[in-house]
């Protein structure tokens, strides 16, 4: 069984619908456990790898509602407690050109290298989230310098943050959608691929419902997506826990591509399972 760390933010994820100014809206809500770490590690799990998540929390109720759904998820949470910032929050309203979001970073400002702890594993994936931000940056540059794992990735997560800081030397894997490619290359996705290509082993370029391109060992694979019409967020995070997860397991490039793009059509139409209860 591989073994896989993700180390990121650790979030309180809330979707609703797009509110009416004025007007009192009853609509279901999706509340669950989230942040780019928690999705990818969850999704490791799912194909069948020992995975655990690296975070912080709030000493707070909401940061032991989080800690039970990721253990119910079958993830192992070494996460640190923070006395005095909350846990994180993500607020989500409406989608499409109606779409709001609110964010609450909380307890993860604080991440540091002492919360790391022990990073033995197969495949490590350090949030852009974490790398990039520069209050947080040395706990995302300590995890890929101190691991034992083979495979030592970093998802950029935002076209915002990249540019912000320098990707550590220690990743030897990059995962990006198509904004954070041209972003982080000044070039289109296809020919991004191949600049990236020259400096880390893995390259994976995420194009939603495009599928997605890897280049690993010289090798270039690519599978055809999938006509979403209103994808959730948390595709491009079960691809990637899914895909290191898989090469850790030893599968081949194309089959791991493969089983990681079915996690992300999975992901993207329906709300993650672990949700939160009292």
């Amino acid at each position: 069984m591989p073994r896989f760390v993700a180390v990121g933010e650790i979030m309180l994820d809330v979707s609703a619908p797009a509110g009416v100014p004025g007007h009192t809206l009853h609509a279901p809500l999706c509340v669950r456990a989230g942040g780019s770490a928690v999705t990818a590690a969850r999704w490791a799990a799912a194909a069948g790898a020992d995975a655990a998540v690296v975070g912080r929390i709030g000493a707070d109720a909401v940061g032991g509602l989080v800690r039970g759904a990721i253990v119910a998820d079958g993830v192992e949470p070494r996460l640190a407690v923070d006395r005095d910032l909350p846990t994180g929050t993500f607020v989500e309203c409406g989608s499409g050109a109606a779409r709001a979001v609110v964010v609450e970073r909380g307890a993860n400002r604080a991440l540091s290298p002492d919360d790391l702890g022990q990073l033995e594993a197969d495949a490590l994936l350090v949030s852009g989230f974490v790398l990039l931000h520069a209050d947080v940056a040395a706990a995302g540059e300590q995890a890929l310098a101190r691991t034992t794992a083979a495979w030592r990735a970093v998802d950029l997560g935002s076209a915002h943050l990249v540019g912000r800081r320098p990707v550590s030397s220690s990743a030897n894997a990059l995962f990006a959608n198509e904004d954070e490619a041209r972003a982080f290359t000044g070039r289109d996705p296809e020919r991004a691929v191949g600049a990236l290509a020259d400096r880390f082993r893995l390259v994976c370029v995420k194009r939603g419902r495009l599928g997605a391109i890897l280049a690993v060992d010289g090798r270039q694979v690519r599978v055809p997506g999938k006509p979403l019409t209103e994808p959730l967020a948390g595709a491009g995070d079960a691809l990637a826990g899914t895909l290191l997860s898989a090469l850790a397991a030893g599968n081949d490039p194309e089959a791991a591509l493969e089983l990681a793009c079915g996690a992300a059509i999975r992901a993207a139409t329906s709300p993650a399972p672990a949700r939160l209860s009292p």
